[in-house]
């Protein structure tokens, strides 16, 4: 049973872990990161059954693992040398030491926990509710994304029933000429969904929708709304005029942001059921927004400084704020929402004894 909390909640929560992430290299805030995300993708996997927790903590082991060696032998940077590779080798050669193995090994946690966050999504959301994400002005994008990533899948499962299904008349695989009998009828097949897709789509008006907006006229405000945001990103990053680049950025998104409310207009949606926004949903942003707030805003009381962590040129213990590390503990708040959509377990019922099985004595 999938849990069922809103799509907006989890892409929230999905950009809020990505944004805590992209604001602290500290180990010790990122392994608390680690285990909500680990927490959260096995409860989704044990309700779904659709994802084995063993499998996320190799893939975190071999992210943290390939980037620390790889750190370590490319990087030959601090001053704790564990040993030296001999400098014929090209490249590799050199000290090997701590800080580069450690800084490497942050970098492999970092991947680690983008992995499972976007491992947690895939499990917690399904391909619809994704593609409805999708602004209006490129809902047909993304339908044709959907099916081309669903092409391979579904080709791999009618390979697999071809070949059984020859395997049981008594085809085996001796030359390259016993290829043509599982070719073949995998090509027609093909085709045969291909052709029904597309007369299934066009029944259904599939991309038909005028456009009420010229297309000359919408390609030249997007040009106009990406150079404006170029221009003010440009005069922000020269350090000419910071006022007038937030502002030409501003004006620039917000002229994109006409275009494809304009362009999407004319793509009407519906749906057979609308996502409810309950108190759970309130909660898990509450909590998201809490976390944010506690590594984004200077608020009083926090070491925001323990964010940032350096491990060059010599290894040091990261500081940590154990207020910090709380207020990352509301990412866990969709726990609370998924243990809700879990169904009550049936009562069991009393353990019978063989004399219930007896017909009743009567006294007659």
């Amino acid at each position: 049973m999938s849990p069922r909390i809103n799509t907006f909640v989890w892409v929230s929560w999905l950009v809020t872990i990505l944004m805590v992430i992209s604001r602290t290299r500290n180990p010790l805030y990122l392994v608390i990161i680690f285990l909500v995300v680990f927490t959260v993708t096995t409860f989704l996997s044990r309700l779904t059954g659709r994802f084995k927790p063993l499998f996320f903590l190799r893939m975190a082991a071999f992210f943290i693992v390939i980037s620390a060696v790889f750190n370590a032998l490319f990087a030959h940077y601090g001053q704790t040398v564990l040993f030296t590779i001999p400098a014929g080798i090209p490249i590799a050669g050199g000290p090997i030491t701590l800080e580069a193995i450690l800084y490497g090994a942050i970098n492999g946690l970092v991947l680690a926990c983008i992995f499972g966050a976007f491992a947690a999504i895939s499990l917690a959301l399904s391909t619809r509710a994704i593609v409805r994400l999708v602004p209006r002005a490129f809902y047909p994008v993304a339908v044709i994304l959907s099916i081309a990533l669903t092409y391979l899948p579904n080709t791999l499962r009618q390979f697999q029933q071809i070949r059984e299904a020859q395997a049981v008349r008594g085809h085996r695989m001796r030359s390259l000429r016993d290829w043509l009998p599982l070719v073949i009828p995998l090509v027609v097949g093909g085709l045969e969904r291909a052709f029904n897709l597309a007369e299934s789509m066009t029944a259904r008006g599939f991309a038909s929708q005028p456009s009420g907006l010229p297309i000359a006229r919408r390609q030249f405000f997007t040009l106009f709304g990406l150079l404006s945001v170029l221009a003010g990103w440009l005069l922000r990053l020269g350090g000419i005029s910071e006022i007038a680049g937030s502002l030409l950025m501003i004006v620039g998104m917000i002229i994109m942001a006409a275009i494809l409310w304009a362009a999407g207009r004319n793509t009407p949606l519906t749906s057979y059921r609308q996502e409810s926004w309950s108190r759970m949903d309130s909660l898990i942003v509450v909590g998201a927004v809490i976390s944010l707030c506690a590594v984004l805003l200077p608020l009083p009381g926090l070491n925001q400084d323990s964010l940032a962590y350096n491990p060059y040129p010599v290894a040091t213990l990261p500081s940590f704020d154990p207020l910090i590390g709380i207020a990352l503990l509301g990412l866990l708040c969709p726990l609370v929402g998924m243990q809700q959509s879990v169904p009550a377990p049936h009562t069991s019922l009393p353990p019978y004894s063989p004399s219930d099985l007896q017909p009743p004595i009567s006294e007659d």
